[in-house]
């Protein structure tokens, strides 16, 4: 799956869930941002941590 599907994705679960329009772009805007940074290809690796 591609990032912006995933974004497009998250979007339409939001909305559904209730969000007003304007939370929604701040939601888009900021997964998009997201996905520019994972897709810099200066970053190395991604680590993840498990805080459960």
């Amino acid at each position: 799956m591609k990032m912006t599907d995933a974004i497009r994705g998250y979007m339409v679960a939001k909305t559904a869930d209730g969000y007003a329009g304007s939370t929604m772009q701040v939601y888009n805007s900021r997964l998009k941002m997201l996905a520019g940074w994972l897709d810099n290809p200066d970053v190395e690796k991604i680590v993840t941590q498990d805080l459960r």
